[in-house]
Formats: C-alpha cells, structure tokens, sequence
C-alpha cells in the first residue's frame, strides 16, 4: 500500500449535518443536534430560525458545546494521524544498517512469513537508488540469502507472492 492509498473511513456521528466535515467545534442546540460551530453560525447569520436537522424552530440560538464528541474526535483523529505516521514509516526505504540487520535475522528465522517481509522491505530498499543496488550486490550475506531461498522454492506449492519478490529482489539487485 502507498501513502496515498490510505483511505479513512470518517465516523458518521464526527461530521457535520450541514458541511459533513469532521467538527472541529462541535456545539448542539436546543433541539439536541450536534453541528460545527462555524457551520451552524452561518445558517443562522443567514437570517434562519430553524434547526436545519429537524426543521424545528430554536426556542434560543444558543450553542451549548458538545465536549464529550469534542474529545472523542480529538481522540480519533490522533489515532489516524498516529496509523499514518506508522504506514508512511513502514512505507521508507530503510537504511543500509537496517537492511544488513535483516538480512542476518532472515538467516536465523527460518520463518516464510518473516522471509517475506524481508525481502519487501530489501525491494523498497533496492528500489531507491542504484547506490542501494550495488550495496545488496556486494553484501555477500544477500548473495547467500537469494541463493538459499531460491533452493527452498518448491514451485508447486510456494506462493506466488513470494516467487514474484525473490524474482525481483534478484533482477533489482543485479540490475
């Protein structure tokens, strides 16, 4: 998944009636809908009397502020930002002590799962540059890696995820 795949799913109760933006300000009124502040604002500036929601007429136009939502939004909206920080970090391409450090574990785990994830993480790395190319190239520990998975490949039954990114660990690397 890249960075800009990240797709957030809003929800429905964070977002405005009247703008459907996340509130930043959420306040209710007398009929007991919650708005944005600055949404409900305009309607009313706009010489309305009503609450747009139910179409009731306002008794007052006071806002009354609705902080247990506001907090709840507060709370989401660090956990997206938190989750985004995360993917985009796991989307970097990792350093070459990172890379050197994955290969040695990929030597000690003999785990598929964990083979995968390494030589995705060796591909976002190779991708980089040519610099990163020629540094997997020369790193014999790689060279033995490739070597090792590709005599454990059984055609008929390794997935093929894991044939598709040997393959292009080895074409980037060489190329």
């Amino acid at each position: 998944m890249r960075k800009d795949d990240l797709y957030i799913t809003v929800p429905s109760f964070f977002r405005c009636p009247i703008s459907l933006d996340v509130m930043k300000s959420p306040v209710s009124l007398c009929t007991g809908v919650t708005y944005d502040r600055a949404s409900i604002q305009r309607w009313l500036d706009g010489g309305n009397n009503t609450c747009p929601a139910t179409m009731q007429i306002l008794q007052n136009k006071d806002f009354i502020p609705n902080r247990t939502l506001q907090r709840l939004i507060e709370i989401w909206s660090d956990s997206v930002r938190r989750r985004a920080s995360v993917e985009s970090a796991e989307l970097a391409a990792p350093t070459r002590d990172e890379i050197a450090d994955a290969i040695d574990r990929v030597k000690v785990e003999k785990e598929e799962r964990f083979d995968r994830e390494v030589l995705a993480k060796i591909l976002r790395f190779a991708r980089e540059s040519d610099d990163n190319r020629g540094f997997l190239a020369g790193k014999d520990d790689f060279v033995r890696l490739l070597v090792d998975l590709m005599s454990q490949i059984d055609f008929k039954t390794t997935s093929a995820a894991k044939l598709l990114i040997v393959q292009e660990a080895i074409l980037l690397s060489y190329a």
